[in-house]
């Protein structure tokens, strides 16, 4: 199903929000991550160094109780050194609450083991009643740990902060990444969406072509948003309605045109019996008169003669193919066709071939290039030059024919290459014609998706059929 053009808006907008929000999205869950990894730095780094601090402070006034109960052997001060022990064990207890990293639970674990042996010692030497001396002795160590256990501390904060570095640089580059990722991609997304779009358009273009070139029998399908497919559907019975009235138009010149031929015999029967005296000898008037009756009955006859043959013309060109064509050889077909023609006129025949071939449909390139020699040689004066002119032009086949005669009117060069119209001075001139010969010329370019047009060439005129290489 066709999606609406709407819908394909707001399809390429989340084609390009959704990556950078995604990227917005990675950056944020990046930078909450750095912040409670450094908050929970800077509070067990505090919670660290304060019991660091409080550990020597504990490690100190125990070894201060244990000497003054060895010199005095107070019992207050022995009940003192077990509560000292169990403050230094509670130190221990929070710091490894608060442990940073492997070196240091090894270090507190150590010290630990090593409090333990203290107060083993310790309980040892009163029972047995020997002296503390050596108990004293592991509170000297004791200390010397205590004192390894806060730069083990210090040490650990001091990774832990170089990690925390490291993860923030990470953070950085995974938001470059996603950046030079992300973004691309999005644009891609973009392109994708673009080139379905413009499909679509060059899609129509064609269709809108197919129908101004009079391909009527090429049915039209548009592939794209709802609305432009719509479009084609309409575009497509346009073209069904046109191909209609071209059959219609053809229809019509063919009955007309032998409509007229029953009446018009009738005329031209009852004009020839004037002449055989039917109804009596004619004077010089009435003479003059039959002479004007089989005259227009005679150009009329031949009016309706360039009817049916622009009408089956018609009819046959449309299942013309195009293919290459050799000039050389079109040329000389063209210059044999009229080779009569010009000697009765004494009129000169030049070329100028600068493509060796041309890609076209055979029968209406030469029709087109018949009928324009041909409306050369009638404006041409005697004596006179006819120039054929064949060339290939950026990606273009020019064939262009020159007379030497009086020119066209500006206001007469449109008008001339529609059907049955001729220009005025042809008339005044009374210069043989139907008024069809140009507009073939037109339809063969119509045909070949070109152009024709008439231009000054001081004198005369160079009558210019361009179209498409589309070999």
């Amino acid at each position: 199903m066709n999606r609406s053009l709407s819908s394909w808006i707001l399809l390429g907008y989340l084609a390009v929000s959704l990556p950078l929000l995604l990227a917005i999205g990675l950056g944020q869950w990046s930078l909450v991550e750095l912040t409670r990894h450094s908050k929970a730095l800077v509070q067990d780094g505090s919670q660290v160094t304060q019991l660091g601090n409080r550990l020597r402070d504990d490690v100190t006034n125990l070894e201060r109780t244990a000497r003054q109960y060895v010199a005095l052997g107070d019992n207050e001060l022995l009940v003192l050194f077990y509560q000292r022990i169990a403050r230094l064990d509670e130190t221990l207890s929070l710091m490894r609450d608060h442990g940073l990293d492997t070196d240091f639970g090894f270090s507190l674990v150590s010290m630990r083991a090593q409090l333990a042996e203290l107060v083993r010692q310790w309980n040892q030497g009163l029972q047995s009643g020997n002296e503390l001396s050596q108990a004293i002795q592991g509170v000297r160590q004791l200390g010397e740990q205590a004192e390894k256990l806060v730069q083990a501390g210090h040490a650990s904060i001091k990774r832990e902060t170089t990690n925390l570095q490291r993860a923030a640089a990470t953070a950085r580059q995974r938001m470059l990444i996603c950046a030079l990722g992300l973004v691309p991609a999005a644009l891609l997304a973009i392109w994708l969406l673009m080139r379905r779009l413009r499909r679509a358009l060059a899609s129509l273009r064609q269709a809108i072509s197919v129908i101004g070139h009079g391909h009527q029998d090429r049915p039209i399908v548009v592939q794209g948003p709802r609305e432009l497919a719509e479009v084609g559907e309409r575009l497509d019975w346009l073209r069904r309605r046109l191909a209609e009235l071209e059959g219609e138009k053809d229809r019509f010149l063919r009955h007309v045109s032998h409509e007229l031929k029953t009446p018009l015999s009738s005329l031209r029967e009852a004009a020839d019996l004037l002449g055989h005296d039917s109804v009596g000898p004619l004077n010089a008037q009435q003479q003059e008169l039959r002479g004007i009756l089989l005259e227009s009955a005679d150009e009329l006859h031949e009016q309706i003669a360039h009817l049916l043959a622009y009408a089956a013309w018609r009819r046959e060109q449309k299942r013309q193919r195009a293919c290459t064509i050799a000039t050389p050889a079109f040329v000389d077909e063209l210059f044999n066709r009229f080779e009569l023609q010009l000697q009765r006129r004494g009129l000169q025949w030049r070329t100028q071939i600068l493509s060796d071939s041309v890609h076209g449909q055979p029968a209406r390139l030469q029709e087109a290039a018949e009928n324009l020699i041909s409306n050369a040689i009638k404006h041409a004066p005697e004596g006179s030059a006819i120039e054929l002119a064949i060339a290939r032009i950026n990606g273009s086949f020019e064939l262009s024919v020159r007379d030497h005669g009086a020119g066209v009117p500006d206001n007469e060069k449109d008008i001339i290459f529609e059907p049955f119209q001729r220009g005025r001075q042809t008339h005044e001139q009374g210069i043989p014609g139907t008024g069809v010969g140009l507009s073939i010329v037109s339809e063969c370019a119509l045909a070949h998706s070109g152009e024709v047009f008439v231009e000054d060439a001081q004198p005369g005129s160079r009558f210019v059929f361009r179209w498409p290489d589309q070999s």
